[in-house]
């Protein structure tokens, strides 16, 4: 239905001469969107907390779980190749909620971004390399990489955030199986989302799926938190990647068609 409305009246009596009683003067002013700044204001305190809340207990999880890892390498060297696989998925694991619940705090302004110059191609190879994705085996992923491009200017973390969670959206997007391409290239004197704002570098990132594509309906809000589907998660994902796109002073756009597949286009300023 529609959204509760709220309306603040304010009555000013005003006295005129000869009159006995006076005219009175009615405002009506809509308050809605105070009320609603206010219910924003107390959720992300709460949220803030939670977070908090969350973050420093995986801290002490971890360290207990990488002093587990030190005694039985101590005690069963023979088996330690055995149980490492899975000693390193829960801290990998770990290590990923870690990163969630200070990339949400981030995404409230509770922490600042760290920039520095980055190898766009270097990263995604070596994000691609690592553990941090755990990949269906029936997903290919291919690589596109423009050659020579000049560096970006970002935080690490956050980079790494806006992949796992475009990736890992397109991977629910592909129960059945399909393709995962990472391309970049070079934009120059490219002017985009705002027409009046000045041409400039970017690289530009693309991560196409071969999935089920994005409804119809849910691709205009895409970006607005808890924008569910059945292959968008918790649907705070996407909103998280476009604060981190918004704070890099960078742009977003996504294609998308029902059967073939989604199209998201990360452009990022040349550092």
């Amino acid at each position: 239905g529609e959204p509760e409305r709220r309306f603040q009246i304010i009555a000013e009596p005003v006295n005129y001469p000869g009159k006995k009683r006076p005219f009175w003067v009615i405002f009506l002013k809509d308050a809605s969107i105070e009320h609603q700044l206010e219910n924003a204001t107390a959720w992300a305190a709460m949220a803030q907390r939670i977070a908090h809340d969350i973050k420093n207990p995986l801290t002490s999880i971890l360290l207990t779980q990488q002093r587990l890892e030190i005694e039985y390498k101590r005690q069963d060297p023979k088996r330690a190749k055995l149980y490492d696989p899975y000693t390193r998925r829960i801290i990998n694991r770990i290590e990923a909620l870690r990163r969630i619940t200070r990339e949400f705090m981030k995404f409230l302004s509770v922490e600042k971004i760290n920039p520095q110059p980055t190898d766009l191609n270097a990263f995604i190879r070596n994000f691609l390399a690592s553990d941090f994705m755990e990949w269906p085996d029936d997903i290919h992923v291919q690589e596109k990489l423009e050659p020579n491009l000049p560096p970006v200017f970002v935080d690490q973390e956050q980079l790494q955030t806006l992949l796992e969670n475009i990736l890992s959206n397109a991977i629910n997007a592909m129960p059945e199986g399909g393709t995962i391409t990472l391309a970049t290239s070079l934009a120059l004197n490219l002017r985009v989302d705002n027409q009046k704002a000045e041409k400039q570098n970017y690289i530009v990132l693309e991560i196409m799926d071969t999935g089920k594509g994005i409804p119809a309906h849910l691709r205009k809000k895409i970006f607005r938190p808890f924008t569910t589907g059945t292959h968008l998660g918790t649907g705070l994902g996407l909103t998280i990647v476009k604060k981190i796109v918004d704070d890099h002073n960078g742009h977003i756009e996504i294609e998308s068609e029902e059967g073939t597949g989604t199209s998201i286009i990360v452009y990022l300023p040349v550092a």
